[in-house]
């Protein structure tokens, strides 16, 4: 899912570039637009990731068959998963066991030195 500001005027051109350059690694991509004023969803991501979550559902259905093989991953723009990354993930999701897999949390490793420059002091430490 590609969770998308409806407001961003350039977020069509960003989703067509992300569907054409990653269409054979992925079974499907979707892309959501968070439309601009709904009431009681003030703009940015927690909001974001909220509806495109919402609009996830809605694509898979209601079977709980098809949402049992979703395994959702949750970066911003500027992530780089390592090569591998997916792979190892789904594998260790399905060597988990049924009844704690779909409790756990599944964490990437965050390093943040591509904008390190800019990101707050307590973050860089």
């Amino acid at each position: 899912v590609l969770a998308m500001e409806e407001r961003e005027k350039e977020a069509p051109g960003k989703v067509e570039m992300l569907m054409r350059s990653f269409k054979d690694q992925f079974r499907e991509i979707i892309a959501v637009y968070h439309p601009e004023g709904l009431p009681t969803d003030p703009p940015g991501k927690a909001s974001n990731l909220c509806y495109a979550f919402k609009e996830l559902l809605r694509h898979v259905g209601p079977s709980d068959a098809a949402i049992s093989n979703v395994v959702l991953t949750v970066a911003d723009a500027d992530s780089e998963f390592s090569t591998g990354y997916f792979e190892s993930l789904s594998g260790q999701f399905l060597a988990t066991d049924q009844g704690s897999r779909y409790f756990k949390i599944w964490q990437s490793p965050v390093f943040h030195l591509k904008n390190y420059h800019r990101q707050p002091a307590p973050v860089i430490v």
